[in-house]
């Protein structure tokens, strides 16, 4: 059944204010991108139920314990996919990752020199951690450490 021009009109302003919306959002919360951004109407109850589900599944990521051997998994994977590069020449080897109790997931990663350790790496690390062990809406702490 074909839509009436109203309701044709009130699906367009609905997409373009969300558009609207997401770039306003987008220049302020650029620290905290991996944070998901869902809108809800608490009229209609509309996503409600998305939102409830959304904040429990990050919750479990935020308490989920990954283990050192598959960090290290990952890490080797991680490092193979890209040449770390360092503004003095020097080489950066990171021997091992391990992840710390505490709160939020925090990553120690061992290597031989962490002033060498760039800040486009640092979140070349932390978008592959995202990704990999899907810890979206969820802050990561990672520690460099000397061995």
């Amino acid at each position: 059944m074909p839509l009436s021009a109203a309701a044709r009109r009130s699906i367009s302003a609905s997409v373009s204010s969300r558009i609207a919306a997401t770039t306003t959002l987008s220049p302020s919360a650029r620290a905290a991108s991996y944070v998901p951004v869902l809108f809800i109407s608490a009229l209609t109850k509309k996503n409600l139920y998305r939102a409830i589900d959304t904040a429990k599944e990050i919750s479990e990521n935020r308490s989920r314990k990954i283990p050192t051997s598959v960090l290290n998994k990952f890490l080797e994977e991680a490092l193979s996919q890209t040449h770390v590069s360092t503004k003095s020449g020097k080489e950066l080897k990171i021997k091992y990752v391990t992840q710390i109790n505490a709160a939020w997931p925090v990553f120690a990663f061992f290597c031989n020199d962490p002033l060498l350790v760039q800040n486009n790496f640092r979140k070349f690390l932390e978008n592959k951690l995202r990704e990999h062990f899907s810890l979206e809406g969820v802050p990561i702490s990672m520690r460099f450490m000397q061995k």
